[in-house]
């Protein structure tokens, strides 16, 4: 279940660290993430937002807006005038609440933003999608890496494992 503090940390999501939790059928396909899907804190951060990047089998939690787009290059448009200056800027002038600071949906999407037009959209899809590409890749790959430490190592340290066997199985993640 993403979190609001899935999303504090850096642009993107680090699911690893994204809580499990059990959800009936009929609430997991109303509140399944999928790629593309762009999310903003309501509260405790509020115009926080986050896009989902990876094909996950995730929902999201009650105090997080997802915004609907119909083009999917779209949505890094989206993500990143929500992380711009002013739409953060926008937030905090926006943002109510004695106890703790939050945004209703309304408040999220009455915000002002220059729409430019299709074809530049399509065009900015086309320059950030590589290299958020690559982000993804370089966290599925660390996650892989992070695996294969964490199952080597007690093997290493105990001496059921050998350095030169341990190599040949660090040798074939990063091939793979």
């Amino acid at each position: 279940m993403l979190r609001v503090t899935d999303m504090n940390k850096e642009p993107w999501v680090e699911w690893r660290d994204v809580p499990h939790c059990e959800i009936a059928d009929s609430q997991y396909a109303k509140y399944r993430l999928h790629i593309g899907d762009i999310l903003v804190s309501r509260m405790a951060d509020p115009g926080k937002a986050a896009i989902v990047e990876e094909s996950v089998e995730a929902v999201f939690a009650s105090y997080l807006i997802r915004l609907n787009r119909t083009v999917e290059a779209d949505s890094y448009f989206l993500f990143y005038t929500l992380r711009s200056d002013q739409y953060l800027a926008y937030a905090e002038g926006a943002t109510g609440g004695t106890v703790q600071a939050n945004m209703n949906a309304q408040v999220i999407t009455a915000a002002e933003i220059v729409i430019p037009p299709e074809n530049l959209r399509a065009q900015f899809g086309e320059s950030v999608r590589p290299m958020r590409q690559k982000i993804v890749g370089n966290l599925q790959h660390n996650r892989a890496l992070a695996a294969l430490r964490d199952a080597l190592l007690p093997q290493l340290m105990s001496g059921d494992l050998r350095l030169i066997e341990a190599e040949a199985k660090v040798d074939e993640v990063m091939a793979g």
